[in-house]
């Protein structure tokens, strides 16, 4: 149960930021310090960012409906955040200064895998 819960939890939390970040990809964007220069920037940010979160709280919701995907979908969110932290302390490794920046979003992330960690480990439901 509480890993139905948690992967509810991280599931709405994307499917918030894809709508965000479809509605209002302007301040979304400067949100992250990501520039949307024309048209093509515009769709390119609303695609990525809009689109592959939403498909992000699809996986995670998917044991909502179809309880035999729980493992996939924890393990997914592990393999998902476990990359996000890594490509993230790399980026503060290259440039420290984009700790400032983004901070809250590594701070998210963590939280998010370290939790990923206890289900995937410790609950092993």
């Amino acid at each position: 149960m509480i890993i139905k819960l948690f992967l509810a939890l991280v599931g709405l939390l994307y499917g918030v930021l894809a709508i965000y970040c479809s509605v209002n990809s302007a301040k979304a964007s400067r949100t992250v310090h990501l520039t949307m220069d024309g048209p093509g920037g515009r769709s390119e940010f609303m695609t990525v960012y809009g689109g592959v979160e939403f498909a992000v709280a699809l996986l995670f919701l998917l044991p909502l409906a179809y309880p035999q995907y729980l493992r996939a979908g924890l393990l997914s969110c592990l393999i998902i955040h476990a990359c996000l932290v890594a490509f993230r302390t790399l980026s503060f490794v290259l440039d420290s200064r984009a700790f400032a920046e983004t901070r809250s979003l590594a701070i998210g992330e963590w939280v998010i895998f370290l939790l990923s960690v206890v289900m995937v480990f410790v609950i092993k439901k």
